[in-house]
């Protein structure tokens, strides 16, 4: 199977059974497999499903735009849907960013680690 290879700004998903984390691509490391990415937000897969990412539908996200960037695995990440990416941006930018560090450590804490979890055979 090819690896897709993803381009900087572009819009990736990390998924989890019960949250995807939505963030861009800073750069490719091709040679370790490796994909450096800023994380953008989490929101949960419930949500996603029952929501037309229309701007009155208060998809509930946790903002992670002040959070540390990832370094994982390029086998880990897909490219977003344009469909999927449009209405995120448009939710997360009216958002008023509130950085609350310590809670964005916590909640992108928990989310890598069940990541790695349920992806082991990936590292």
């Amino acid at each position: 199977m090819r690896q897709e290879i993803f381009k900087p700004g572009q819009i990736v998903c990390l998924e989890t059974e019960d949250s995807t984390l939505y963030g861009e691509v800073i750069q490719i490391v091709p040679r370790r497999q490796l994909c450096w990415a800023r994380p953008l937000t989490i929101v949960s897969r419930q949500a996603i499903a029952n929501s037309s990412f229309n701007p009155d539908s208060n998809l509930e996200m946790i903002d992670l735009r002040s959070a540390s960037d990832l370094l994982l695995p390029i086998a880990l990440f897909r490219s977003s849907y344009d469909t999927e990416a449009i209405g995120i941006l448009a939710e997360l930018s009216s958002l008023e960013l509130v950085s609350d560090q310590h809670q964005e450590f916590f909640n992108l804490n928990n989310f890598v680690r069940e990541l790695c979890k349920n992806n082991q055979d990936k590292f």
